[in-house]
């Protein structure tokens, strides 16, 4: 393999396909892009990867067992950096350099940011009731759909603290049923005038180690942004396969694409970017969500996109030795559920629960 790999496909351009970091299976440093050297001179040093492995007790162990590991390490001034390592081609490690994602919050932060939460949830059935028959409900159904987007940012936050915090998501959760699920609950439910949802995926579990509270977190984050770039109607295709050893989720939309310059910042925490390059689309937390869940899980986030023609995510996740959880999960779980990640994460292009 040469360095840095070559990219495949002149028309699209891949966020993730050269990581900036390529280590040998002993962590020797193979290569790092010219910004990786600036940032973490003393990583790209001569054992600099091993030395910031020892210590970190465990992390060896979790990289020998397929895992991916997220490790800190000094950065530029009084700063500090995250390096997420996870298992690459031909046993080699793909390193990716980022700011802490939430290095920074107290512990148990974004829980106390539930309890005013759910405080506003309980009062609003109590003034729906309280509505003139001839009122316009249309201020109180705003109100509600404020709730579920503040809702979204406690919960890619909690999920955020939960990785950075070291702690690796429990019980394997299957990756086909909550992806079709997903896709089922929003075939039911999204608002008129988005694009329709194309499912396929095979009849057999994908298991992977996540439970499937935070998998579900994952997917719908991915569903959100392919909804948000693509509001003018067309298509966005979700594909579940496996592959040797792996599952990989694809969720290809038709929007407006990822200009060049935008598209090696997307997974970084609370980067957001229009349509068009300019101004904010979200929060930037979801797919920084998502890539750290696949680094912890020894997974890979990528994404192809051409400016003006859509874009691809792809999330390949190692298959789990155990069994997937029995209970699986359909559309109609999903929406029946008022709490469930179809409505908190795609609360901006869905029909929201009856509030009486």
């Amino acid at each position: 393999m040469s360095y840095p790999p070559k990219s495949k496909g002149p028309a699209a351009r891949s966020a993730f396909a050269c990581p900036p970091l390529i280590f040998s299976p002993r962590l020797q440093l193979l290569w790092a892009d010219p910004a990786a050297q600036a940032l973490a001179p003393g990583l790209c040093g001569q054992g600099g990867a091993l030395k910031l492995l020892r210590a970190h007790p465990g992390a060896w162990e979790l990289l020998r067992a397929g895992r991916g590991v997220s490790l800190l390490l000094p950065g530029p001034g009084d700063g500090a950096l995250e390096l997420a390592l996870l298992p690459g081609p031909e046993g080699n490690y793909h390193g990716f350099l980022c700011a802490p994602c939430c290095a920074a919050l107290p512990r148990g932060f974004p829980a106390r940011l539930r309890g005013p939460l759910t405080e506003a949830f309980a009062l609003l059935p109590l003034l729906a009731r309280q509505l003139d028959a001839a009122a316009d409900p249309a201020p109180l159904l705003e109100l509600e759909r404020c709730c579920y987007r503040l809702l979204h940012s406690v919960c890619l936050l909690s999920g955020l603290s939960l990785l950075s915090g070291g702690q690796l998501p429990g019980r394997a959760a299957d990756l086909s049923s909550v992806a079709r699920g997903l896709c089922e609950a929003a075939r039911g439910a999204l608002l008129p005038g988005l694009p329709a949802i194309r499912w396929t995926g095979p009849q057999t579990q994908l298991p992977v180690s996540c439970g499937a509270e935070l998998l579900s977190l994952a997917v719908g984050a991915l569903l959100d942004n392919a909804l948000r770039f693509s509001q003018d109607g067309g298509e966005i295709a979700v594909s579940v396969s496996a592959l040797p050893g792996r599952a990989l989720l694809r969720i290809r939309d038709q929007g407006t694409g990822i200009r060049p310059d935008v598209l090696p910042h997307i997974c970084e925490p609370f980067f957001s970017a229009g349509p068009g390059g300019d101004g904010g689309a979200g929060t930037g937390l979801g797919l920084a969500f998502v890539q750290s869940l696949a680094a912890r899980l020894g997974g890979v986030l990528s994404v192809e996109s051409v400016f003006g023609e859509g874009s691809c995510f792809a999330l390949s996740l190692p298959l789990a030795k155990d069994a997937a959880d029995t209970h699986l999960r359909t559309g109609a779980d999903y929406l029946l559920d008022r709490y469930s990640a179809f409505y908190v994460q795609l609360c901006d292009f869905c029909r929201l629960p009856d509030l009486v």
